[in-house]
């Protein structure tokens, strides 16, 4: 059944439920990230962030491509990042040349995960 014909049946999703729903890794796709994202700088911005790595653990944030977040203009992931709070990751690629396109991440640190470790692995 194609989405239009869904739509004709009234069986559609709203875009609140697609997103209620959805099990992506990602932390954006969350509902109320945008709210807390497209709040000013400031320590209250950095505990809602970190609360919603903290919630979803296996959760990471795409960053550094268009429509997503930057973090060399984001001053509150920059101080995440250099308290070691969060931790910036590559994913996709497999180490060729010629690789597809490679994307970066940010994730909860282990030991603020609850995990004690010396590494992060890479997100694949």
């Amino acid at each position: 059944m194609t989405p239009r014909q869904r739509h004709e049946l009234g069986q559609h999703r709203t875009r609140d439920e697609a997103k209620r729903d959805c099990q992506l890794p990602y932390l954006n796709c969350f509902p109320g990230f945008w709210g807390v994202f497209a709040m000013p700088p400031g320590s209250a911005r950095r505990e809602k962030l970190l609360e919603f790595f903290q919630q979803r653990m296996d959760a990471v944030l795409p960053v550094n491509n268009k429509w997503q977040a930057q973090v060399r203009l984001d001053s509150d992931l920059q101080h995440l990042l250099k308290k070691n709070i969060l931790r910036q990751v590559r994913g996709g690629g497999d180490g060729r040349k010629k690789s597809r396109k490679r994307q970066t991440y940010l994730k909860l640190a282990l030991r603020f995960a609850g995990v004690v470790s010396t590494q992060d692995g890479e997100v694949g």
